[in-house]
């Protein structure tokens, strides 16, 4: 809620919304909600709802890995001797 406060200062946002973000969203990993976030901030001009959160959080898990990525976690995979 920080970032969000801070990405939309003129936006009021009263405690009982935080609340309720704060329990719709915590289900979520926090790094994968960070990154959702973020992305929803850059496309956005209004204070996102719940569900774009959700759902920029549902394509960002779509999404294909980079080589880089996807070489890491197949040797974090492999086993160890």
């Amino acid at each position: 809620m920080a970032t969000l406060k801070a990405a939309y200062p003129s936006k009021e946002i009263p405690e009982p919304t935080v609340l309720l973000y704060e329990r719709m969203l915590a289900d979520l990993d926090y790094a994968e909600a960070e990154r959702a976030v973020l992305r929803v901030i850059a496309k956005s001009v209004f204070f996102p709802t719940i569900a774009e959160i959700r759902s920029s959080c549902a394509t960002l898990r779509a999404e294909l890995p980079n080589a880089a990525d996807a070489w890491a976690e197949m040797y974090a995979r492999l086993p160890r001797a």
